[in-house]
């Protein structure tokens, strides 16, 4: 599970998972969170 006051950096991720409902899917991953006006991206191995 990911989430929670990401503000900002990069998470890489392989395998199945979900994330909280604040991250919003772009072209470069999904980035969040969003509640906190965050620039963190979550991206896929």
């Amino acid at each position: 599970f990911v989430g929670g006051d990401m503000k900002g950096g990069e998470i890489r991720i392989g395998g199945n998972f979900e994330l909280v409902p604040t991250f919003k899917k772009t072209e470069d991953g999904w980035v969040g969170d969003v509640n906190v006006n965050g620039q963190g991206v979550v991206k896929t191995l």
